[in-house]
């Protein structure tokens, strides 16, 4: 039987599991940037893993995979101490009536489950942030689910931009700053469980990408679907 000491521990950390996790967009950009966070994904295309346009089959099970992935990714989150705000990462495209020639942006159809992990461990009396274990989770993630790059934020009093970092932590592109609700980016980050997006500023986006993680590293590019009816 837990201790009463302990069993405060547990609901403490509990309750503040279930704040970050419930987080709104007001909260990300206010506190979160200010302290530092990662954002990351577990999930990979087929066609990424294989080097070739995959089989429904190989798909199906790539799919199966992610799934199992999301869940895992979950869960060493939370073993190193850090809670997480579950978020989708997708990019919009431009779309035109081959008829009409009318266009319009529109959100890709598959966006990749990602997550925020703030830079505040969980069970500390203490807000301060812990950047240094927080890159490291990021590289470490990285390496086990084979991304190519996170984004990582530093505290504010660090650095003020924010950065894709490849597995090494290596810098592969700087970020200036964060808009909100903003439907004319490229690409974007939204809550999952909550109304609201956000885009970091300074990327820009051709031709489809095979997935997410391509499609941020193209950077300065613009593409184009064209639609049957």
């Amino acid at each position: 039987m837990l201790q009463s000491p302990h069993l405060y521990q547990l609901i403490f950390e509990q309750a503040k599991l279930v704040q970050i996790t419930e987080a709104n967009l007001s909260r990300v950009i206010i506190r979160y940037w200010d302290s530092g966070f990662v954002i990351i994904s577990a999930n990979r295309s087929a066609e990424a893993e294989l080097g070739r346009p995959p089989s429904p089959e190989e798909e199906e099970a790539q799919a199966a995979t992610n799934r199992a992935n999301d869940q895992k990714i979950r869960g060493m989150i939370r073993a190193a101490g850090f809670g997480f705000v579950p978020t989708w990462g997708g990019y919009r495209e431009m779309i035109v009536d081959p008829e009409t020639g009318e266009s319009k942006l529109s959100d890709t159809a598959n966006p990749e489950p990602s997550y925020i992990i703030p830079a505040m461990k969980l069970g500390t009396e203490t807000e301060t942030p812990d950047t240094t274990a927080l890159k490291e989770l990021g590289k470490q993630l990285s390496t086990e689910f084979n991304q190519d790059s996170f984004l990582y934020k530093p505290s504010v009093l660090e650095d003020p931009k924010a950065y894709y970092l490849d597995r090494n932590g290596n810098v592969e592109m700087t970020f200036s700053g964060l808009t909100p609700n903003d439907f004319l980016q490229t690409y974007y980050t939204q809550l999952r469980n909550k109304p609201g997006r956000f885009t970091l500023t300074e990327h820009y986006m051709a031709v489809p990408p095979r997935d997410l993680p391509e499609a941020t590293r193209r950077y300065g590019e613009l593409f184009w679907r064209f639609t049957k009816r």
